[in-house]
């Protein structure tokens, strides 16, 4: 665990990976990427240029896939 942790402790190896992970066309998973004015503003106008990412987005949080949720009068039988 040791050899591995000092083996990826390199802050510019991390920053690559991260660098070199795409985020859709224009971004990447870089930390300058993400907080960059262009995701800011691309995020900003997601509910009215992509209405079907914008659902996916705003519904996520509700979502259990695989998952049955049990409602209180079938808890109660």
């Amino acid at each position: 665990v040791v050899n591995g942790y000092h083996a990826i402790n390199k802050p510019k190896l991390v920053k690559q990976a991260f660098f070199m992970c795409k985020a859709g066309e224009k971004f990447n998973l870089s930390f300058v990427s993400l907080i960059s004015w262009e995701a800011l503003q691309y995020l900003c106008d997601v509910q009215k240029n992509d209405p079907a990412g914008w659902t996916r987005i705003a519904t996520a949080q509700y979502k259990t896939d695989g998952v049955e949720q049990v409602t209180n009068s079938e808890s109660e039988d």
